[in-house]
C-alpha cells in the first residue's frame, strides 16, 4: 500500500512538472511569436516603403522613355535637315584627331559669333549655304566677299594657343590648362573628360567676351565650376580604372592652382 501512494505521489510530481516546463515553453513561444509579429510589422512596413519607391522609379521610367523618344524624333528631324544642307551621319565613332578638329571648329564658330555679331554670323551661316549669287536683299553694306572672309576661323589658333594678350590676368593661364587638359584627353581616347574641357573652355570663352573675366559674379560662377570637385574624382577614377595613374596627380595639380584664382 505504501508503495502505491508513494508511486501515485511521483507520477503527481513529474505531472506537476511537466506542466510548468509546458507552461514555461508556452511562454516562450509566445514572446517568440511577438517579436515575430513586430518584425513581420516592420518588415511589411519596409516592403511598402520599396513598393512606393518601385512605383516611383517605374514612373521615372515612364518619363525616362518619353523624353527618350522625344529626343530621338529631334534627331530625326536634326538629320534630315542636315541632309537636306548637304550633310551626311557616319556609323563609325569619331576619331581622336577628327573630334580635335571638331572641338576648334566649334570654338572658332563662337569667336566668330562674339566678334561679329549675331546677326552678321548668322547671315554668313545661311548665305554658305544658300550661295552668294541672288544678290543682297538685306540691305548690308557688307560685300559677300568680306562676309565670306570673316566666316573663315582663323581665330582659332589664337583660342587653342591661349596666346590672347589682351584677356585678363589669369585667363590666358586657365585657357592654356583647359586646352593642354583637351588634347591630352583626346590622345588618351577618354572622350567624356575631352567633352567636360571642351564644355568648360566653350564656357570660359564665352564669358570672357567683352571682358566678362572680370565681373566678379561670372568669374565666381565659372570658377565654382571648374573646380567642381566630383567631377574630377570621376574623372580621376576613370582614369585609373584605364590604367592612366598620372592623371589624378595632373588633375589634382590643376585643381590647387585653380582654387586660387580671384572669386
Amino acid at each position: 500500500m505504501l508503495v502505491l501512494v508513494l508511486l501515485w505521489l511521483g507520477l503527481l510530481v513529474a505531472a506537476v512538472k511537466f506542466l510548468q516546463w509546458t507552461k514555461e515553453e508556452f511562454r516562450q513561444h509566445a514572446w517568440q511569436l511577438a517579436d515575430a509579429e513586430r518584425a513581420y510589422i516592420v518588415h511589411q512596413d519596409a516592403i511598402d516603403k520599396t513598393t512606393e519607391q518601385i512605383s516611383a522609379v517605374e514612373g521615372w521610367v515612364c518619363g525616362l522613355e518619353g523624353q527618350i523618344t522625344m529626343v530621338s524624333d529631334y534627331s530625326e528631324s536634326v538629320h534630315h535637315g542636315l541632309v537636306e544642307l548637304g550633310g551626311f551621319t557616319r556609323v563609325t565613332d569619331l576619331t581622336a584627331e577628327e573630334r580635335r578638329c571638331l572641338y576648334a571648329s566649334e570654338r572658332a564658330s563662337l569667336v566668330a559669333r562674339n566678334a561679329m555679331g549675331s546677326n552678321y554670323y548668322l547671315r554668313g551661316v545661311r548665305q554658305q549655304f544658300h550661295g552668294v549669287g541672288h544678290g543682297d536683299t538685306t540691305g548690308d553694306p557688307m560685300s559677300g566677299s568680306e562676309q565670306a572672309e570673316s566666316e573663315t576661323p582663323t581665330v582659332d589658333q589664337k583660342v587653342s594657343a591661349g596666346s590672347s594678350g589682351d584677356r585678363p590676368i589669369g585667363a590666358e593661364i586657365i585657357l592654356n590648362d583647359l586646352t593642354t587638359q583637351l588634347n591630352n584627353a583626346l590622345a588618351r581616347e577618354h572622350w567624356r573628360d575631352a567633352s567636360i574641357f571642351q564644355h568648360l573652355m566653350m564656357d570660359f570663352l564665352d564669358m570672357t567676351y567683352q571682358n566678362g573675366f572680370e565681373n566678379t559674379d561670372s568669374r565666381r560662377r565659372f570658377v565654382d565650376q571648374l573646380i567642381m570637385i566630383s567631377r574630377f574624382e570621376e574623372m580621376t577614377n576613370d582614369a585609373r580604372r584605364n590604367g592612366h595613374t598620372d592623371v589624378g596627380v595632373v588633375y589634382e595639380a590643376h585643381l590647387s592652382q585653380w582654387r586660387l584664382i580671384p572669386r
